[in-house]
């Protein structure tokens, strides 16, 4: 069964909600997050719960999140390419716990560049890198800087930057500590963040990653006991 046809059969209501593009990574990226949960692995989102949403693509985690927090949650949504976010204001318009951002979440207030893939409607980042096909300027804002608030549930996929991310959120992780669930692509990354959320006390659950041709990637899972 093609995954839209799944989407409406088991959950007709989010399925009429949610817009996306045909023949794209939209539809993987569906399935990934509703039919595998893969944010929700250790922890899902629960009735009440504030959520970030870092990396938020055409919405369908800030749309299933905005369903499951229901209308004592919240859910804040960030996602900085422009074609991206259309599609992410387009799903939420008529969610009343949502507020969406066209920005991308910093370690500082300010502007980069974004370098977009032509294949891979989920693959820009903000490093530059050898398959990206064009550029745009972004803004960049630190989620200390626009979020003053307990936050229970902080998904992060921002290809690359979620140390980035991490370092624009010390206040939150330090006095609120959410729990925290990452999507993270190399090695390097991999060290990177787990050395910094240690610092912040946090204990890492990393047994879903994996490892190929030397590199180590997939979810890292983190929480405060």
């Amino acid at each position: 069964m093609h995954v839209y046809d799944q989407l409406a059969h088991n959950d007709p209501v989010l399925s009429r909600m949610l817009k996306w593009r045909e023949n794209t990574v939209d539809s993987h990226i569906i399935k990934e997050v509703y039919f595998d949960k893969s944010y929700e692995i250790v922890r899902a989102v629960h009735v009440g719960d504030v959520v970030v949403d870092a990396g938020a693509h055409i919405g369908v985690f800030t749309l299933k999140a905005s369903l499951q927090a229901g209308e004592k949650g919240k859910v804040y949504a960030f996602e900085p390419e422009p074609e991206n976010f259309s599609y992410l204001k387009l799903n939420t318009k008529f969610l009343q716990n949502v507020e969406i951002f066209e920005t991308a979440l910093w370690s500082s207030e300010g502007s980069k560049t974004l370098y977009q893939v032509a294949d891979n409607t989920g693959g820009h980042r903000l490093y530059p890198f050898s398959e990206f096909k064009s550029t745009v300027p972004v803004q960049t804002t630190r989620l200390d800087s626009v979020v003053n608030r307990r936050v229970d549930f902080f998904k992060i996929d921002v290809e690359a930057s979620e140390l980035e991310v991490l370092k624009g959120a010390q206040h939150i992780l330090q006095n609120y500590s959410p729990f925290i669930s990452m999507e993270v692509h190399n090695t390097e990354l991999v060290k990177n963040v787990t050395s910094f959320l240690l610092e912040y006390g946090y204990k890492l659950d990393c047994s879903h990653l994996a490892t190929a041709a030397n590199n180590t990637y997939g979810l890292i899972y983190a929480e405060k006991k």
